[in-house]
């Protein structure tokens, strides 16, 4: 397996794997890097992260068509995730040097999906942050440090 496809494959599980592992940072290259080190370089070099993931089948395709759009409204404003059949909101500030997206937590998520009629996001929280990070980090402030917590998505600059 390619360096390109191990990056990939450790994007895709780390997408699944359980609330330790959902505490990860994006580094500037995005790399993904676990808070609490329950990950190894080494087992992300060789791929060892099926073994920590409890759902990889919840997963959407990575093929999957979806869009991440922010509203901005001064200081503050919406991050708008959609897919095909799901459309998520969620609310953002700016502060001195970073932006917090507010993402409902784990207790709250399923939840929040159906009322925002979107149930089959209902175990993809993760995915889904994982996404949205990425896309406002590229669209928006490319040299950032990304923290996902289960309070939300902060970027650092």
């Amino acid at each position: 397996m390619s360096a390109l496809a191990s990056v990939c494959y450790c994007k895709i599980f780390f997408a699944s794997c359980n609330a330790d592992a959902e505490n990860i940072i994006f580094t500037p290259n995005a790399h993904f890097l676990p808070i609490d080190n329950t990950f190894t370089k080494q087992q992300i070099r060789t791929n060892k992260l099926i073994d920590h993931c409890i759902n990889p089948t919840a997963m959407a395709s990575p093929l999957t068509n979806y869009s991440v759009e922010m509203e901005e409204s001064g200081l503050s404003g919406w991050v708008n995730y959609r897919e095909p059949f799901i459309s998520l909101r969620f609310a953002y500030e700016h502060f001195f040097k970073s932006v917090v997206i507010f993402v409902p937590g784990n207790d709250q998520w399923a939840f929040y999906c159906r009322g925002a009629k979107s149930r089959q996001a209902s175990d993809r929280r993760a995915e889904i942050m994982i996404r949205i990070a990425d896309e406002v980090r590229r669209q928006h402030a490319p040299q950032a440090a990304v923290k996902i917590s289960d309070f939300g998505i902060e970027l650092t600059y």
